[in-house]
């Protein structure tokens, strides 16, 4: 815990690779109407099918190297912005 609030207070490193979303609305908007579930999303995907698939793991690879590339944690729905179970954890 000590660690952790020396780590973000006064070295700062959850500032090294966080950047800010340009046009957040638009995104927000964007990820509300294109996904209806809460959930973790890979950007590409790949399913269990596509990497037992030569051709569409090939597909796969070739949009994962020329990107956009990406990991989303989706709440669709919202949630509380700093809810005490996450400080008890």
């Amino acid at each position: 815990m000590t660690w952790g609030f020396v780590s973000w207070t006064m070295i700062g490193w959850h500032e090294v690779g966080v950047g800010t979303m340009p046009d957040e609305d638009a995104v927000r908007t964007v990820l509300r109407d294109s996904i209806p579930d809460s959930g973790i999303y890979f950007l590409p995907q790949l399913t269990l099918e596509q990497y037992h698939d030569e051709e569409k793991a090939a597909a796969w690879t070739e949009k994962h190297q020329e990107g956009p590339v990406g990991l989303l944690v989706y709440y669709r729905d919202g949630m509380a912005a700093q809810p005490p179970s996450m400080f008890a954890k």
